[in-house]
C-alpha cells in the first residue's frame, strides 16, 4: 500500500478522528571486504501509521505497518485495534512548524556505493597510522569491514493537514582488526563521513589489541572513570538511559518516576561545585536521532532535561502533553550534556589509590524503574600511582542517576552517537566484582 493510497484510504474514512501517516523509501548500499566481498545496493519502502478513534469509554488508538507497495488490510486491523486499546481522552494538538535541520550529507554523492566503498578505504589508510601500530605494539591487519549507506527519502502527513517531507543519511561502519594472534572489533554510526571518527576508533582497539595479560582487577570500590565509547554506546543511550526513563512524562503522571521538576535529582546535586546540566536536542544537526517532526507529527524541540542538577523539563509525546495541558516536544532524542572545567587528563589521577578507568563495556543491565545497574568491562586500565595494569570481565555495580550526578566531568567535548558531551567522566567510588 502506498503512502498515497494509504492517505486517500484515511481521508475516505469516517471512523478514526485524527490520524498520522508516514512513508520512509530507503536506498541501501553495503560494500564488504575480507572473508567475503559484497557490493550491494537495495530499496525498499515503508508506510506506518497510527489512528485515534473517539468512543464513550474514552480514546483508541491503533498502529499499522506496511512494507512495500502491497495491499492489505493492516488499516482496517488498526482501527479494529483503536476499539479495543481504550484509555482517557485526549486530541491531538495543532501542527506546529517542522524543525529546520540538517540530516543529510551532501559529500556522500548520489552514489551510495561509491560512497560505502570510499570509507571501507579509510579503514585501510587509517590503521597505518604510526602512533596507531605504535599504541598496538606492532602492525594492525583489518580481518574485515563492512560499510551501509543509507539514504531515506521521509514523508509526514496527518489529519491536521500537516504535510513535510525530508532526507536523511546514516553511515554504519564495521570493522575487525587483528594484532598478532588477538583480533577486536569497532563499530560506528553516524550521519556524516566527517562524523566517522576513525582516527579514535582505531585508537581504541589498538589499546586493546596492544594490552596482554589483561584480567579482573581486586574486588573492592574504586572511583570510576568511563570514557567516551563506555558513556555513548553505538545502540541507546548506555548509563544516561536512567535519568531518559525518569523524565518520561507518563512515567511521572503515574507516580512511578523519582523525578520532580524543580527538585534535586539526588540529594544534594544542585549543591555541587559544577552541578549536572542536560539539555535533549532533537534538532541537533545531523544528529543521530535529530528529526524535524516525530513519528507522530510532535513538533521535535530541544529542551532541558536537568538544569544545574534539579529535575527540568519532562519528554511529552502528543498524548502525555495533552493529558498535562503541555506542549509535546517529540520525547528524548540527542543528549547534550554540559562539560566541566577538569582535563580529561586530570581525571584518571590516582594519586590517593587506585582508579579504575574504562575505556568500553561489554554490557549493560539497567533497570529504569530504580536507575540500579551493573556493568561489564569489556576494556580498561587500573590505574595506581605509576603503574597501569589492563583489565577485562570486571563488573561494576551502582545507582546510575546518583553516579552521573555527582561525576566529574571533562573539560573536552566530542560527539558519539546520539551523545554530545565530555569526553570522559569520573565517578565516587562504586562496587567493582
Amino acid at each position: 500500500m502506498s503512502f498515497d493510497r494509504t492517505l486517500r484510504a484515511l481521508r475516505a474514512q469516517r471512523v478514526a478522528r485524527e490520524w498520522v501517516v508516514a512513508s520512509r523509501t530507503r536506498r541501501v548500499a553495503t560494500v564488504e571486504h575480507g572473508a567475503r566481498e559484497l557490493r550491494r545496493e537495495d530499496e525498499h519502502a515503508r508506510v506506518t501509521g497510527v489512528v485515534h478513534r473517539d468512543l464513550t469509554t474514552g480514546r483508541g488508538s491503533g498502529r499499522f505497518v506496511v512494507e512495500g507497495d502491497e495491499r492489505n488490510d493492516a488499516l482496517d486491523r488498526a482501527l479494529v485495534q483503536a476499539a479495543i486499546a481504550v484509555g482517557p481522552a485526549w486530541s491531538m494538538a495543532p501542527p506546529a512548524a517542522a524543525a529546520h535541520v540538517a540530516l543529510d550529507d551532501a559529500a556522500l554523492g548520489p552514489d551510495l556505493e561509491v560512497a560505502a566503498e570510499a570509507i571501507t578505504t579509510l579503514v585501510f589508510d587509517a590503521i597505518r597510522a604510526p602512533h596507531l601500530i605504535a599504541l598496538a605494539g606492532g602492525a594492525l591487519e583489518l580481518v574485515d569491514v563492512t560499510a551501509i549507506v543509507t539514504h531515506d527519502d521521509l514523508r509526514l502527513a496527518s489529519s491536521h493537514g500537516q504535510d513535510a517531507r525530508w532526507t536523511a543519511s546514516t553511515i554504519e561502519l564495521r570493522a575487525r582488526l587483528r594484532r598478532g594472534d588477538r583480533t577486536t572489533e569497532l563499530h560506528t554510526r553516524t550521519r556524516q563521513r566527517g562524523g566517522l571518527a576513525l582516527t579514535a576508533l582505531v585508537a581504541e582497539a589498538a589499546e586493546r589489541l596492544g594490552a596482554r595479560d589483561a584480567g579482573p582487577p581486586p574486588a573492592g570500590r574504586y572511583p570510576i572513570v568511563l570514557r567516551l565509547a563506555a558513556l555513548a554506546p553505538v545502540e541507546g543511550l548506555g548509563l544516561w538511559a536512567a535519568l531518559v526513563a525518569q523524565a518520561d512524562a507518563g512515567t511521572v503522571r503515574r507516580g512511578l518516576s523519582r523525578y520532580r521538576p524543580g527538585q534535586p535529582i539526588v540529594a544534594g546535586a544542585d549543591a555541587l561545585g559544577e552541578p549536572l546540566t542536560i539539555a535533549s536536542d532533537g534538532t541537533l544537526p545531523f544528529g543521530l536521532a535529530s528529526a524535524p517532526l516525530g513519528d507522530d507529527g510532535e513538533p521535535v524541540r530541544r529542551f532541558t532535561l536537568v538544569e544545574r542538577g534539579k529535575a527540568a523539563e519532562l519528554a511529552y509525546d502528543l498524548r502525555e502533553a495533552a493529558l498535562a495541558g503541555a506542549h509535546p516536544n517529540g520525547g528524548v532524542r540527542n543528549l547534550v550534556v554540559e562539560p566541566g572545567a577538569s582535563p580529561a587528563g586530570a581525571l584518571v589521577a590516582s594519586d590517593d589509590g587506585p582508579v579504575l578507568d574504562v575505556a568500553s563495556l561489554a554490557w549493560l543491565d539497567l533497570d529504569p524503574a530504580t536507575a540500579r545497574f551493573s556493568a561489564g568491562v569489556e576494556f580498561g586500565l587500573l590505574r595506581d600511582g605509576d603503574r597501569q595494569t589492563p583489565v577485562t570481565g570486571a563488573v561494576i555495580r551502582g545507582d546510575a542517576i546518583a553516579a552521573l550526578a555527582t561525576a566529574r566531568r571533562a573539560a573536552e567535548v566530542s560527539t558519539r552517537g546520539a551523545y554530545r558531551g565530555p569526553v570522559a567522566l569520573r565517578l565516587a567510588p562504586l562496587s567493582v566484582t
